[in-house]
């Protein structure tokens, strides 16, 4: 706007409601260089709308979300169709506040997520999939790698119905069921050093 030029490396943050959408510099084609749409770190106790919209927005528009070092808490089931979730590691928590309701569900062609670490304590085993930290349903093509999940209603994570996918490098511990739970007509997975 005044006149300088951004080189392709630099990126700019701004606020737009409770969301930190961080707009990636344009090649000299006009196309975005990296297209991770992320959020900041702290927030209210309860972000379960605003996860969803942001896993919303970027199922849209093909973009990945980047969660940074945080503790995301959220009181329901968060969808995440078809996108790549990561974070900064285990300082990146995603930390279910319900009862049968913690799981980040994974569904759709390519979703994917890593680099996060999942916390829910529960004394109560359910048998309900959504209780599962990651519910991986009807996907194709998906990735869970390099996660850590502490504690759980039930299985830490749970696949039905999804083929071709990845699950490796993954510390899983606590739960009140399997760490890692493959069913459903499920096919093709590949799991590795959990």
């Amino acid at each position: 706007a005044n006149g300088a030029t951004m080189k392709p490396a630099y990126f700019f943050s701004m606020m737009v409601g409770a969301f930190l959408w961080t707009v990636p510099a344009m090649a000299g084609d006009g196309t975005a260089l990296d297209p991770a749409l992320t959020i900041g770190g702290e927030g209210p106790s309860d972000r379960q709308v605003e996860l969803q919209r942001l896993f919303d927005r970027a199922a849209q528009s093909s973009r990945k979300v980047h969660l940074p070092a945080g503790v995301y808490r959220h009181s329901g089931v968060l969808y995440a169709r078809g996108i790549e979730i990561y974070g900064d590691g285990n300082s990146t928590v995603l930390q279910g506040m319900t009862h049968d309701q913690s799981a980040v569900v994974l569904t759709g062609r390519g979703a994917k997520i890593s680099k996060v670490m999942f916390r829910f304590k529960s004394t109560t085993r359910s048998v309900f999939d959504p209780s599962a930290e990651i519910f991986v349903k009807d996907a194709e093509d998906f990735e869970v790698r390099q996660i850590e999940i502490e504690g759980g209603d039930s299985a830490g994570v749970l696949v039905r119905a999804s083929h071709n996918g990845v699950i490796a490098d993954n510390y899983v511990h606590n739960t009140l069921a399997d760490s890692i739970h493959v069913t459903g007509g499920s096919s093709d997975i590949v799991i590795h050093d959990n």
